[in-house]
């Protein structure tokens, strides 16, 4: 099937960032790049194929009626972009494989050596780049080299540190050993295509799982650091959880019993949008509170906040800014009272 210029530069603008063009241009490799790393290393792949993509929609035609294959083997000067690209998604999957990698290894059973793991996303990352287009390349090439590499220079063994992008590179360079021309290409159909990069996909998200779950951390106002599991566990439990899942499950009765119009008011009485909740709030009264009580506790907030109470400047900065706070609360709450 012929394809066209203008729809490929469309899928590029409105879903380039998951590779939809890609997909479409039969660049399966590529597309699948492109959707686990953010439009091909945070939109920097994406960016690219603007001008990129003319070539790509003559190579994707040429397949359909027939191209002559190349002879000899691929130049490495003239696939520069290539072999950084090889290198950066290399890298990027190394890494993404070694976060996944639970720091605490008695969560998931027996302990594994990193060297044995870490180096399949540097494989599978130069693997990848290496067979996008008409260039193919066998993955034992990349697996022996990232192997070869992490032993020598993430060990540290021979510049006495860990140096993980150079075992990339040396995978990479291995890669191109084995680079050869492909033949024409045949498609396969959209469901083994699909099932294909669907199973990839899931592998990939689970990693990113593993490393949230496992690896992820966030640090507390005390300077402590938990994990973003436990955290998340904590925010499940806590009373501003059960308030957000009380609200929506109110606003979803509502709809049910009457429509849109009382799901709406519903709404706009639990997201406080006229700012009444948080004007009491800040006076410190309840929802019930008269127009008295509202003059009251101002005038009492007002001489408690006076500059002739407070001492030292901070405080009195701190002071007059609590002021402005209350003067704007008794102000809303006022013009309520009185438009009601």
């Amino acid at each position: 099937m012929r394809k066209y210029m203008c729809v490929a530069y469309l899928l590029w603008l409105t879903l380039g960032f998951i590779g939809a063009h890609h997909f479409y241009l039969g660049r399966d490799r590529q597309g699948f790049l492109w959707a686990t790393t953010c439009a091909g290393i945070f939109g920097i792949g994406w960016l690219r194929d603007f001008w990129r993509i003319p070539a790509y929609v003559n190579e994707a035609n040429e397949d359909e009626t027939g191209h002559k294959t190349r002879r000899g083997k691929p130049s490495i000067c003239s696939n520069l972009p290539r072999i950084i690209g090889q290198i950066a998604f290399g890298y990027f999957f190394r890494a993404l494989v070694q976060w996944a990698i639970p720091k605490d290894l008695s969560l998931v059973g027996p302990h594994v050596p990193l060297w044995l793991i870490v180096p399949l996303g540097a494989a599978f990352g130069t693997w990848m780049v290496s067979n996008v287009g008409r260039i193919k390349s066998r993955f034992i090439y990349s697996l022996l080299g990232a192997y070869v590499g992490e032993l020598v220079f993430s060990s540290g063994l021979v510049l006495g540190e860990s140096h993980p992008i150079f075992a990339v590179v040396l995978s990479t360079l291995c890669s191109t050993a084995g680079w050869k021309y492909r033949k024409r290409r045949t498609r396969a159909g959209c469901c083994y295509r699909f099932l294909t990069w669907s199973l990839l996909g899931a592998l990939v998200l689970g990693l990113w799982t593993s490393f949230f779950y496992f690896n992820a951390t966030v640090v507390t106002d005390d300077g402590e650091t938990i994990r973003l599991s436990d955290a998340i566990k904590n925010f499940r439990r806590s009373q501003a959880w059960q308030d957000i899942k009380n609200s929506i499950w109110a606003v979803w009765i509502d709809f049910r019993s009457g429509g849109w119009e009382k799901a709406e008011k519903t709404f706009k009485s639990l997201a406080d949008v006229e700012g009444k909740d948080h004007a009491l709030y800040v006076l410190g009264l309840q929802k019930e509170a008269t127009h008295k009580e509202i003059r009251e506790r101002y005038y009492e907030m007002a001489r408690e906040l006076h500059p002739d109470r407070i001492h030292g400047e901070a405080e009195k900065a701190a002071a007059q800014e609590k002021m402005i706070e209350v003067n704007r609360a008794y102000e809303m709450l006022t013009k309520r009272k009185e438009e009601l």
